[in-house]
């Protein structure tokens, strides 16, 4: 009898979850950065984009544009450089981006100055195909330096239910804190981020200021424990055992 109960404990304690599945099939991926500048009459714009050519590839981006200011020796210059990569299955991953601002020069007294970071599409986007149901999270770090109006920080864009979240702030991108969404099996999702920095003068601009962000996400589907095959085996000869004992006790 002691045998017994000992086999059937040893089987209740194998009790453990199956491993888990892809949480999600990637579908597409891109990043995209465009900087512009306008002093006068005189604008530069320069256009750095990135997308998957192989699944799950590392992505990057570094834009800058620049216009002079000859007579007074100065100008401006808008820039910003991303890069994102992938875990295994597509499940995890993280976002950075890094001196995305403007050094801008040209006085109080020179032509309208307009600078602006990425008017072509978000920054970074993941669509993928959720496999199982759970949760999206990501986690975000922003932080503005120097003269921080107007870079103003990110949005995350969410196509599920609950929608996005706005990190936009026009004094001070600096912000952190994590973003949560339910994930149904079966639906397309799509992640994205885009940033709003833009920043203007009719008289001339002198600004100096950038931010870096970074973003670190994860798909989690939701645990539910079951016994794996092996174990529910062994439990049913523990409790067959268990019976046939009791019937010789009779």
């Amino acid at each position: 009898m002691k045998r017994l109960s000992l086999g059937l404990l040893v089987a209740l304690g194998s009790v453990s979850a199956l491993p888990d599945f892809a949480a999600a099939t990637p579908i597409s991926a891109s990043m995209s950065l465009q900087a512009d500048v306008t002093v006068g009459d005189v604008s530069h714009s320069q256009l750095s984009s990135s997308s998957w050519g192989t699944l799950l590839n590392p992505l990057s981006i570094n834009a800058s544009a620049t216009v002079p200011v000859p007579e007074t020796n100065a100008g401006a210059t808008v820039s910003g450089q991303g890069s994102a990569a992938w875990g295994a299955g597509g499940n995890s991953g993280s976002v950075t981006f890094g001196n995305y601002g403007w050094d801008s020069t040209t006085g109080g007294s020179d032509p309208a100055t307009t600078l602006e970071l990425n008017n072509s599409g978000p920054d970074w986007s993941y669509t993928f195909l959720a496999d199982a149901s759970g949760t999206f999270t990501m986690k975000f770090s922003v932080v503005g330096t120097g003269d921080t109006f107007g870079l103003q920080g990110w949005d995350i864009d969410w196509t599920g239910a609950g929608g996005g979240q706005s990190l936009l702030d026009p004094i001070d991108p600096t912000t952190s804190g994590t973003f949560s969404r339910a994930v149904v099996a079966g639906e397309t999702y799509t992640i994205s981020l885009q940033n709003g920095a833009n920043i203007s003068s009719g008289g001339g601009l002198n600004a100096l200021g950038s931010m870096t962000g970074k973003f670190d996400w994860s798909i989690q589907q939701s645990s539910n424990v079951v016994p794996e095959p092996g174990t529910l085996a062994i439990l049913g000869l523990g409790l067959a055992g268990l019976a046939a004992s009791r019937r010789r006790k009779q």
